[in-house]
């Protein structure tokens, strides 16, 4: 959120103190002609990430951006549980191309995801449905039987509706089809790493 200190009707103090109190935790910039110190420090307890002295230089507006959106990208763990080679290397990078800073794991197959998910947090999982050893629907049902809250998506060439139903009712929180849609996986990643 970028704000301007000095607006009619309601000033930036205000608007950021409201944002806060509202529980808004994204990042908030001022945009402000008073850069003493003893301002910026008043902005920053109030909750600003940030400050940016106006006139406003397109370096400085860059480099504030820059340093906020590194900073708030969301770290945590992304399980790929998929038996096909290519296909556990294709998700992967399409993780890491959408959010950086996550950690991805890879199961070959329901048994080892079950396995992961005791050993480390996880924090969303993408669940190819078809595999050998256990499949995705049975993997599911048993996170969820073990109490595993984070989003489950379940990843098939199957898109009849009767796949897609079959995928909630084992606990799924959605289906992606194959091939994966690059927009789509972001979108999941970006609702799952707000």
């Amino acid at each position: 959120v970028l704000l301007d200190m000095q607006m009619p009707v309601m000033g930036g103090k205000e608007a950021a103190s409201i944002l806060r109190s509202q529980g808004l935790s994204m990042p908030i910039i001022a945009f402000t002609a008073n850069v003493m110190k003893h301002q910026v420090d008043d902005y920053l307890k109030i909750g600003f990430n940030q400050v940016v002295e106006k006139p406003i230089s397109q370096e400085q507006l860059y480099s504030v951006l820059q340093y906020v959106l590194e900073n708030s990208s969301s770290k945590g763990t992304v399980l790929v549980v998929e038996d096909n080679t290519v296909n556990q290397m294709l998700l992967q990078r399409m993780v890491q191309k959408a959010n950086p800073s996550l950690k991805v794991v890879v199961a070959n197959n329901g048994e080892e995801a079950l396995k992961v998910v005791d050993d480390e947090p996880v924090n969303l999982v993408f669940m190819d449905m078809e595999m050998p050893v256990m499949g995705g629907l049975e993997a599911t049902e048993k996170l969820r039987a073990r109490e595993y809250t984070g989003p489950i998506y379940m990843i098939s060439g199957n898109v009849d509706i009767g796949h897609k139903q079959q995928s909630l009712a084992a606990g799924a929180d959605g289906h992606l089809a194959k091939p994966v849609d690059k927009e789509r996986l972001n979108g999941v990643v970006r609702t799952a790493f707000q």
